[in-house]
């Protein structure tokens, strides 16, 4: 899916299950905040239009990681189902992260990230580190975002 392309981040892993698939990408530790996020946006739109061509999935899960002094968490993630997987060439072919989570049905900012936006970005998100289209808790997305976090022991 991302091969070849350019300003992209490396991808850790793809786990497919069902009708469901998980992406998880590589923080290169060298990129600002500004260009980290345009990555993820890049690569993640990238993937859901691949996704979306395998009528089998209905489900993806996108998230990148950051590393901290203390281990790594999901700095930014994302799930789309359904009608957020339909409506996915909306999305420009170079994206605003912002277009990119608002237009998912859950996404998870991580603390470490919300902690460096500004308050124009954090009213992107209308305030909410977590949110998305479908209004009902996704505590299996909450609980994978969650483990997504790796101390340094």
């Amino acid at each position: 899916m991302l091969k070849g392309q350019s300003n992209v981040p490396d991808v850790v892993s793809v786990n497919q299950k069902g009708n469901e698939l998980t992406v998880v990408l590589a923080d290169d530790g060298t990129q600002s905040l500004n260009d980290f996020m345009k990555a993820y946006a890049k690569a993640t739109t990238l993937v859901l239009k691949s996704a979306k061509e395998q009528s089998k999935i209905s489900a993806v899960t996108v998230a990148r990681q950051v590393k901290l002094e203390d281990g790594l968490e999901y700095a930014v993630a994302g799930k789309w189902q359904n009608d957020q997987l339909t409506a996915i060439n909306k999305l420009a072919v170079d994206p605003a992260i912002k277009d990119v989570l608002l237009s998912a049905s859950h996404y998870s900012i991580g603390g470490s990230v919300w902690d460096s936006f500004s308050q124009q970005q954090k009213n992107d998100y209308q305030n909410h580190q977590q949110g998305g289209q479908v209004e009902a808790t996704d505590n299996g997305f909450n609980k994978w975002v969650q483990a997504g976090i790796e101390k340094n022991k």
